[in-house]
């Protein structure tokens, strides 16, 4: 949608397996801070344990982190193996992919999102503090199905798919450079930042 293709209403970021910034596209400057909330209260909430290889979470719920219920944060972690005693390695999250966009509709009483006559955040729309769309690499297609079917727009389907393969390249890509370069070499070079 024009929201997303045209707007500019988007930001990508990395994240340490802690939630902590590392890395952020040029895009709209307040994400800077609402892309890293929701990842940091998944982390909190859901516990490092659920974060598995292939995982992709959602979150719009700003009473988490996020800007506002129409910002989208899609987030997926990434693996590299840690060398151990045994020989083989173990695997572990060393960073997180996220990408957070401005949707069209979120529910609520009137289309937009925007609702001057809100008494409260329900009024609004649907509040998703967070959800696994995608586990261990396999849709999850009650979530999505439950995420279309809370939004008014056609299209919603098709720019959240958007939004999780964007995640899930990003997390393909960063990693490829844990591969290459190790675990070590890349924590350290995010923690230089």
């Amino acid at each position: 949608t024009p929201i997303l293709n045209q707007s500019n209403e988007r930001n990508a970021t990395v994240l340490d397996a802690r939630g902590r910034l590392a890395a952020l596209s040029v895009g709209i400057p307040q994400f800077m801070l609402t892309s890293t909330l929701p990842v940091r209260f998944a982390l909190d909430f859901l516990g490092v344990d659920e974060f598995r290889e292939g995982d992709v979470f959602v979150a719009n719920d700003p009473y988490h982190g996020g800007g506002h219920l129409p910002d989208y944060n899609v987030f997926a972690p990434v693996f590299g193996t840690v060398p151990s005693e045994g020989g083989e390695g173990v695997r572990r999250m060393v960073l997180i992919a996220s990408i957070q966009c401005h949707h069209g509709d979120t529910g609520g009483a009137v289309p937009g999102g925007y609702n001057v006559t809100a008494n409260d955040v329900w009024a609004e729309g649907v509040r998703w503090p967070v959800i696994k769309v995608v586990d261990r690499g396999v849709e999850r297609r009650d979530v999505l199905y439950t995420l279309q079917v809370n939004n008014r727009l056609p299209d919603f389907q098709g720019d959240i798919r958007a939004q999780i393969g964007a995640a899930q390249l990003g997390a393909r890509r960063l990693q490829e450079i844990i591969d290459r370069h190790g675990v070590q070499t890349t924590e350290e070079s995010v923690d230089y930042m």
